[in-house]
C-alpha cells in the first residue's frame, strides 16, 4: 500500500512537470506569435494611429510644464554666467596687470 502511494506521488510529479512544460512551450509560442504579428507593418500603422491622439493629449498637458523648465534652466545659466563674471571681475580688481598673465 505504501509502495504504492510513493508511485502514484511520483507519476503525478512527473505529470506536474510534463504540464509545466506544455503550458511553457505554449506560452512561448503565443509571445512569438504576439512578436510575428507586432513586426508588422500594418499592425505598427494601426497602433501609431491608435495612440496619437492619446500621446497628443499627455503632450498638450505637459507643455506648460516643459515650458517653465525651459526657462528655469534658462534663469539659472544666466545666474551661473553672472556668478562667472563678477569671479572674473574679482579677480582682476584685486590682481596686478602683470601677475594676471603670469
Amino acid at each position: 500500500m505504501l509502495f504504492d502511494k510513493k508511485v502514484w506521488i511520483w507519476v503525478r510529479k512527473e505529470n506536474i512537470k510534463s504540464n509545466i512544460s506544455v503550458m511553457d512551450n505554449i506560452k512561448d509560442t503565443l509571445i512569438e506569435e504576439c512578436l510575428d504579428i507586432l513586426k508588422r507593418d500594418d499592425v505598427k500603422n494601426e497602433l501609431k494611429q491608435l495612440m496619437k491622439p492619446m500621446i497628443d493629449l499627455i503632450l498638450q498637458e505637459l507643455y506648460p510644464y516643459i515650458f517653465l523648465s525651459i526657462v528655469f534652466v534658462f534663469i539659472s545659466f544666466l545666474l551661473i554666467l553672472g556668478i562667472f563674471v563678477l569671479l572674473l571681475r574679482n579677480k582682476i580688481l584685486t590682481k596686478s596687470p602683470t601677475a594676471i598673465f603670469k
